[in-house]
């Protein structure tokens, strides 16, 4: 993601959240929330010595992050196209 902004010119974005802001904030990306919990749920894995907890979160990457990240590769492949 934030390569594509640097790619569109936008060198100043730097770190996940920022990137995540703009991303939202120019329609690269829908659901700016969802993001920001996919990042917040990749640091908690990062971290998470609990199974019950991880489980959750792999339960999310499965039939939620999955979809939202297909697509973010759709639109960049479409985009990528014209």
């Amino acid at each position: 993601m934030q390569d594509y902004l640097v790619e569109m010119g936008y060198v100043e974005y730097k770190g996940p959240k920022q990137v995540i802001g703009k991303s939202f904030q120019d329609n690269i990306i829908t659901d700016g929330a969802l993001w920001i919990k996919m990042l917040e749920d990749r640091n908690t894995l990062a971290h998470a010595y609990d199974y019950d907890k991880s489980r959750l979160i792999y339960k999310d990457i499965a039939t939620i992050y999955f979809k939202e990240m297909e697509q973010f590769y759709k639109k960049l492949k479409d985009e990528s196209a014209k």
